[in-house]
């Protein structure tokens, strides 16, 4: 009767072994799966990153081109050169001025 006792008990102590085992095998799995989740997140916004960046330096670029266009466009040459060439427009040979206040 006694061996039996001693195997019963040997018996129960593999039983909680072995579901502290499959909790720690649980766990280690699940560390993995979310540790993968997180490098693959970060991977996702690296990338997203180095895109946004392209594009912002792309659009530096634009900018600079739209303000070298602009200040082309406001110079006083292009202004009269745009009024005689397309508007047909000629420079006063006499400027004659108007004193409204004497009147």
């Amino acid at each position: 009767m006694r061996n039996n006792k001693n195997i019963k008990i040997k018996y129960k102590n593999t039983n909680a072994l072995l579901i502290v085992f499959i909790t720690f095998i649980f766990f280690v799995l699940a560390f993995v799966v979310v540790k993968l989740s997180v490098t693959t997140v970060y991977a996702t916004k690296g990338d997203e990153i180095a895109s946004i960046t392209t594009e912002r330096l792309k659009l530096v670029e634009e900018n600079k081109k739209i303000e070298t266009e602009i200040a082309q466009y406001q110079s006083l040459s292009r202004i009269e050169s745009e009024a005689k060439n397309r508007l047909g427009m000629v420079k006063a040979n006499k400027v004659v001025y108007i004193d409204l206040q004497n009147k």
